[in-house]
């Protein structure tokens, strides 16, 4: 068990930037998701007007 000087003893810049690049890496995975999730509703709405429009002529 953690004593309590550990839990509130200030992180070493080294601690501090890997838990920085570990965020920075898991909101890139997230954005990098959602970006692929947007491309693919733009294709399917892309899709969607192109059938409409033949359907008019």
């Amino acid at each position: 068990m953690r004593t309590l000087i550990e839990l509130f003893r200030v992180p070493s810049a080294k601690t501090l930037a890997q838990r920085q690049i570990e965020e920075s890496e898991r909101q890139w995975v997230k954005h990098l998701a959602a970006a692929e999730y947007h491309q693919a509703m733009m294709r399917y709405h892309t899709d969607v007007v192109r059938q409409l429009k033949a359907r008019e002529s």
